[in-house]
Protein backbone atom coordinates (compact mmCIF):
# COMPACT_ATOMS: atom_id res chain seq x y z
CA UNK A 1 0.00 0.00 0.00
CA UNK A 2 1.17 3.39 -1.11
CA UNK A 3 1.72 6.04 1.68
CA UNK A 4 -0.57 9.23 2.06
CA UNK A 5 0.72 12.79 2.18
CA UNK A 6 -2.07 15.56 2.71
CA UNK A 7 -1.80 18.91 2.21
CA UNK A 8 -3.86 20.76 4.91
CA UNK A 9 -5.51 24.26 4.73
CA UNK A 10 -7.61 25.67 7.60
CA UNK A 11 -8.00 22.32 8.99
CA UNK A 12 -9.22 20.83 5.28
CA UNK A 13 -7.42 18.42 3.93
CA UNK A 14 -7.06 20.18 0.23
CA UNK A 15 -5.01 17.79 -1.71
CA UNK A 16 -3.33 14.41 -1.20
CA UNK A 17 -0.03 12.68 -3.11
CA UNK A 18 0.37 9.22 -2.90
CA UNK A 19 4.13 8.47 -2.28
CA UNK A 20 6.06 4.48 -2.54
CA UNK A 21 9.43 4.57 0.10
CA UNK A 22 11.82 2.11 0.66
CA UNK A 23 13.77 1.90 4.06
CA UNK A 24 16.34 -1.14 4.48
CA UNK A 25 18.62 -2.03 7.80
CA UNK A 26 21.89 -1.89 7.88
CA UNK A 27 22.21 -5.35 6.22
CA UNK A 28 19.98 -4.69 3.77
CA UNK A 29 16.55 -6.40 5.11
CA UNK A 30 13.50 -4.18 4.48
CA UNK A 31 12.05 -2.80 7.36
CA UNK A 32 9.69 -0.40 5.22
CA UNK A 33 7.92 -0.85 2.10
CA UNK A 34 5.32 0.92 0.43
CA UNK A 35 3.83 0.34 -3.06
CA UNK A 36 5.49 -0.93 -5.62
CA UNK A 37 9.58 -0.83 -4.72
CA UNK A 38 10.33 -3.17 -7.27
CA UNK A 39 8.58 -1.54 -10.47
CA UNK A 40 10.87 0.95 -12.77
CA UNK A 41 11.63 4.05 -11.92
CA UNK A 42 13.02 7.40 -13.30
CA UNK A 43 15.50 8.52 -9.99
CA UNK A 44 16.54 11.63 -12.50
CA UNK A 45 19.28 13.35 -10.40
CA UNK A 46 19.17 10.68 -7.93
CA UNK A 47 21.62 9.29 -9.60
CA UNK A 48 23.93 11.64 -9.87
CA UNK A 49 26.47 10.12 -7.14
CA UNK A 50 26.62 7.17 -9.82
CA UNK A 51 27.63 8.78 -12.37
CA UNK A 52 30.05 10.70 -10.25
CA UNK A 53 31.36 7.17 -9.62
CA UNK A 54 31.50 6.30 -13.08
CA UNK A 55 33.85 9.26 -13.73
CA UNK A 56 36.26 8.48 -11.05
CA UNK A 57 36.58 4.91 -12.21
CA UNK A 58 37.27 6.62 -15.41
CA UNK A 59 39.98 8.99 -14.13
CA UNK A 60 38.74 11.59 -12.76
CA UNK A 61 40.52 13.88 -10.17
CA UNK A 62 38.19 15.11 -7.56
CA UNK A 63 37.51 15.23 -3.75
CA UNK A 64 35.98 17.54 -1.18
CA UNK A 65 33.90 20.31 -2.15
CA UNK A 66 34.31 19.70 -6.07
CA UNK A 67 33.30 16.42 -6.04
CA UNK A 68 30.51 17.17 -4.39
CA UNK A 69 29.52 19.52 -6.49
CA UNK A 70 29.97 16.57 -9.43
CA UNK A 71 27.44 15.10 -7.49
CA UNK A 72 24.71 18.39 -7.51
CA UNK A 73 21.57 19.58 -8.53
CA UNK A 74 22.51 23.23 -6.77
CA UNK A 75 21.09 26.38 -6.59
CA UNK A 76 23.32 28.25 -8.84
CA UNK A 77 24.39 30.00 -5.79
CA UNK A 78 27.90 32.08 -6.16
CA UNK A 79 30.03 29.27 -5.20
CA UNK A 80 28.25 26.59 -7.07
CA UNK A 81 29.28 28.70 -10.18
CA UNK A 82 33.03 29.35 -8.93
CA UNK A 83 33.28 25.49 -8.52
CA UNK A 84 32.20 24.37 -11.76
CA UNK A 85 34.41 27.09 -13.58
CA UNK A 86 37.44 25.68 -11.33
CA UNK A 87 36.09 22.27 -12.76
CA UNK A 88 36.60 22.96 -16.18
CA UNK A 89 39.66 25.57 -16.02
CA UNK A 90 41.47 22.32 -14.22
CA UNK A 91 40.46 20.51 -17.83
CA UNK A 92 42.05 23.34 -19.62
CA UNK A 93 38.27 24.27 -20.64
CA UNK A 94 35.47 27.01 -20.35
CA UNK A 95 32.03 27.11 -19.49
CA UNK A 96 31.42 27.41 -23.86
CA UNK A 97 32.19 23.23 -23.22
CA UNK A 98 29.11 22.99 -21.68
CA UNK A 99 26.22 21.63 -23.23
CA UNK A 100 24.01 21.11 -20.60
CA UNK A 101 20.41 23.99 -21.06
CA UNK A 102 20.49 27.71 -20.12
CA UNK A 103 18.67 28.12 -16.90
CA UNK A 104 18.68 31.29 -14.17
CA UNK A 105 19.79 30.68 -10.65
CA UNK A 106 17.49 29.57 -8.27
CA UNK A 107 17.07 32.93 -6.54
CA UNK A 108 16.72 34.90 -9.93
CA UNK A 109 19.77 37.43 -8.44
CA UNK A 110 21.14 37.37 -12.51
CA UNK A 111 19.23 38.83 -15.41
CA UNK A 112 20.13 36.41 -18.28
CA UNK A 113 20.33 32.55 -18.28
CA UNK A 114 23.62 30.97 -19.11
CA UNK A 115 25.01 27.20 -18.60
CA UNK A 116 26.64 27.66 -15.71
CA UNK A 117 23.75 28.53 -13.95
CA UNK A 118 22.13 25.10 -14.57
CA UNK A 119 21.54 22.94 -11.70
CA UNK A 120 23.57 19.97 -13.45
CA UNK A 121 26.38 22.53 -14.20
CA UNK A 122 28.76 20.35 -11.78
CA UNK A 123 28.05 17.02 -13.15
CA UNK A 124 28.43 18.23 -16.94
CA UNK A 125 31.83 20.09 -15.75
CA UNK A 126 32.88 16.98 -14.24
CA UNK A 127 31.61 14.56 -17.22
CA UNK A 128 34.17 17.49 -19.77
CA UNK A 129 36.91 17.02 -17.12
CA UNK A 130 36.65 12.94 -17.66
CA UNK A 131 36.46 13.41 -21.35
CA UNK A 132 39.72 15.16 -21.14
CA UNK A 133 41.81 12.83 -18.81
CA UNK A 134 40.73 10.18 -21.65
CA UNK A 135 40.50 11.75 -24.75
CA UNK A 136 37.22 11.18 -25.55
CA UNK A 137 35.25 13.55 -27.55
CA UNK A 138 33.66 16.51 -26.10
CA UNK A 139 31.03 17.41 -28.66
CA UNK A 140 28.90 14.18 -28.14
CA UNK A 141 29.88 13.83 -24.26
CA UNK A 142 26.15 13.58 -23.92
CA UNK A 143 25.30 10.72 -26.50
CA UNK A 144 24.48 7.25 -25.12
CA UNK A 145 26.77 5.71 -26.79
CA UNK A 146 29.81 8.30 -26.02
CA UNK A 147 32.58 6.15 -23.81
CA UNK A 148 31.45 8.01 -20.97
CA UNK A 149 28.10 7.33 -20.72
CA UNK A 150 28.84 3.47 -21.29
CA UNK A 151 30.88 3.91 -18.19
CA UNK A 152 28.51 5.33 -16.23
CA UNK A 153 25.81 2.95 -17.56
CA UNK A 154 28.30 0.25 -16.58
CA UNK A 155 28.47 1.48 -12.73
CA UNK A 156 24.91 1.94 -12.54
CA UNK A 157 24.32 -1.91 -13.50
CA UNK A 158 27.01 -3.10 -11.43
CA UNK A 159 25.70 -0.99 -8.46
CA UNK A 160 22.24 -1.64 -8.32
CA UNK A 161 22.97 -5.48 -9.27
CA UNK A 162 19.94 -4.88 -12.34
CA UNK A 163 20.21 -4.21 -16.14
CA UNK A 164 19.03 -0.88 -17.06
CA UNK A 165 16.15 -1.50 -18.74
CA UNK A 166 15.49 1.78 -20.37
CA UNK A 167 17.70 4.93 -21.05
CA UNK A 168 15.89 7.93 -21.41
CA UNK A 169 16.98 11.42 -21.72
CA UNK A 170 17.42 13.87 -18.33
CA UNK A 171 16.22 17.40 -17.98
CA UNK A 172 19.96 18.53 -18.42
CA UNK A 173 20.54 16.26 -21.23
CA UNK A 174 22.36 13.37 -20.06
CA UNK A 175 21.07 10.00 -20.45
CA UNK A 176 18.89 8.70 -17.75
CA UNK A 177 18.32 4.97 -16.90
CA UNK A 178 15.43 3.15 -15.67
CA UNK A 179 15.75 0.62 -12.58
CA UNK A 180 13.92 -0.07 -9.46
CA UNK A 181 13.85 1.66 -6.13
CA UNK A 182 15.14 -1.64 -4.63
CA UNK A 183 18.01 -1.46 -7.37
CA UNK A 184 18.92 2.27 -6.14
CA UNK A 185 18.32 1.43 -3.05
CA UNK A 186 21.22 -1.34 -2.79
CA UNK A 187 23.14 1.19 -4.74
CA UNK A 188 23.29 3.97 -2.43
CA UNK A 189 23.96 1.48 0.27
CA UNK A 190 27.98 0.78 -1.65
CA UNK A 191 28.91 4.32 -0.75
CA UNK A 192 29.49 4.42 2.72
CA UNK A 193 30.29 0.76 2.96
CA UNK A 194 32.99 1.11 0.70
CA UNK A 195 36.85 0.75 2.04
CA UNK A 196 38.06 4.16 2.95
CA UNK A 197 40.00 5.64 0.10
CA UNK A 198 37.88 3.90 -2.73
CA UNK A 199 35.67 6.19 -5.14
CA UNK A 200 33.23 5.01 -3.50
CA UNK A 201 34.02 5.79 -0.36
CA UNK A 202 35.45 9.30 -1.50
CA UNK A 203 31.94 10.19 -3.06
CA UNK A 204 30.22 9.09 0.06
CA UNK A 205 32.80 11.50 2.27
CA UNK A 206 32.58 14.39 -0.21
CA UNK A 207 28.88 14.53 0.19
CA UNK A 208 28.58 14.24 3.74
CA UNK A 209 31.76 16.91 4.41
CA UNK A 210 29.98 19.33 2.05
CA UNK A 211 26.06 18.88 1.70
CA UNK A 212 25.49 22.26 0.67
CA UNK A 213 28.09 22.15 -2.81
CA UNK A 214 25.59 19.08 -3.33
CA UNK A 215 22.40 21.24 -2.86
CA UNK A 216 22.03 24.87 -1.56
CA UNK A 217 22.60 26.52 1.60
CA UNK A 218 18.49 26.76 1.85
CA UNK A 219 17.94 23.37 1.04
CA UNK A 220 16.01 20.52 2.32
CA UNK A 221 18.67 17.97 1.60
CA UNK A 222 21.23 20.25 3.54
CA UNK A 223 19.23 20.54 6.45
CA UNK A 224 18.77 17.00 6.43
CA UNK A 225 22.17 15.80 6.14
CA UNK A 226 23.29 18.24 8.91
CA UNK A 227 20.64 17.18 11.01
CA UNK A 228 21.62 13.78 11.02
CA UNK A 229 25.75 13.69 10.45
CA UNK A 230 26.41 10.69 8.34
CA UNK A 231 23.96 10.36 6.03
CA UNK A 232 23.93 11.38 2.29
CA UNK A 233 20.80 12.28 0.42
CA UNK A 234 20.50 13.02 -2.97
CA UNK A 235 17.09 14.40 -4.01
CA UNK A 236 15.97 13.54 -7.97
CA UNK A 237 13.20 15.59 -9.81
CA UNK A 238 9.54 14.10 -9.74
CA UNK A 239 9.30 13.53 -6.58
CA UNK A 240 12.66 11.04 -5.76
CA UNK A 241 14.35 10.56 -2.91
CA UNK A 242 17.77 8.90 -1.86
CA UNK A 243 20.09 8.17 1.10
CA UNK A 244 22.35 5.83 2.30
CA UNK A 245 23.45 6.24 6.48
CA UNK A 246 27.13 5.28 8.19
CA UNK A 247 26.33 1.93 8.50
CA UNK A 248 24.10 1.03 5.87
CA UNK A 249 21.07 1.49 6.64
CA UNK A 250 19.07 3.46 3.05
CA UNK A 251 16.18 4.01 1.26
CA UNK A 252 14.32 5.58 -1.34
CA UNK A 253 11.04 7.34 -1.40
CA UNK A 254 9.10 8.54 -5.01
CA UNK A 255 6.20 10.57 -4.84
CA UNK A 256 3.37 9.33 -7.36
CA UNK A 257 2.73 12.58 -9.13
CA UNK A 258 6.32 13.82 -9.22
CA UNK A 259 5.33 16.67 -6.60
CA UNK A 260 8.33 18.07 -4.85
CA UNK A 261 6.56 19.07 -1.45
CA UNK A 262 5.62 15.76 -0.23
CA UNK A 263 9.20 14.55 -0.90
CA UNK A 264 10.92 15.56 2.36
CA UNK A 265 7.75 14.24 4.94
CA UNK A 266 8.08 10.97 3.39
CA UNK A 267 11.66 10.86 3.12
CA UNK A 268 11.82 12.05 7.22
CA UNK A 269 9.41 9.30 8.17
CA UNK A 270 11.96 6.81 5.55
CA UNK A 271 14.55 8.00 8.32
CA UNK A 272 12.72 7.90 11.67
CA UNK A 273 11.53 4.21 10.43
CA UNK A 274 15.22 3.42 10.90
CA UNK A 275 15.79 5.02 14.10
CA UNK A 276 17.49 7.90 12.17
CA UNK A 277 16.24 10.55 13.86
CA UNK A 278 17.07 13.88 15.35
CA UNK A 279 15.06 17.32 16.38
CA UNK A 280 15.87 19.47 13.72
CA UNK A 281 13.86 16.80 11.74
CA UNK A 282 10.73 17.98 12.77
CA UNK A 283 10.62 21.01 11.32
CA UNK A 284 11.04 19.35 7.87
CA UNK A 285 8.13 16.49 9.03
CA UNK A 286 5.62 18.97 7.86
CA UNK A 287 6.10 21.77 5.43
CA UNK A 288 3.98 25.05 6.42
CA UNK A 289 1.41 26.07 4.01
CA UNK A 290 0.40 29.94 3.88
CA UNK A 291 -1.91 31.86 3.06
CA UNK A 292 -1.45 35.69 3.14
CA UNK A 293 2.06 35.36 4.19
CA UNK A 294 0.92 33.82 7.36
CA UNK A 295 1.16 29.91 8.40
CA UNK A 296 -2.99 27.99 7.82
CA UNK A 297 -1.74 24.68 6.93
CA UNK A 298 0.77 22.12 6.87
CA UNK A 299 1.93 18.82 4.09
CA UNK A 300 2.20 16.41 6.32
CA UNK A 301 2.42 11.78 6.03
CA UNK A 302 -1.21 11.13 6.96
CA UNK A 303 -0.93 9.67 10.56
Amino acid sequence: MSLVVEVVRSGFVESTHQARMLAVSADGTPVRAHGPVDALASPRSSMKPLQALGMLRSGLDLDGELLALACASHSGEPYHVDGARKILASAGLDESALLCPEDYPEDRSVPTKARIFMNCSGKHSAMLATCVVNNWPLETYLEPTHPLQRAIRETVEELTGERVAATGVDGCGAPLFFVSMVGVTRAFRAFPLGEQGSPERRVYEAVTAHPEWTSGTTRPEAALMRAVPGLMVKVGAEGFDAFAFADGRAGTVKIEDGSSRARVPVTVAALRALGLDAPELDALAATPLLGGGHPVGEVRLRA
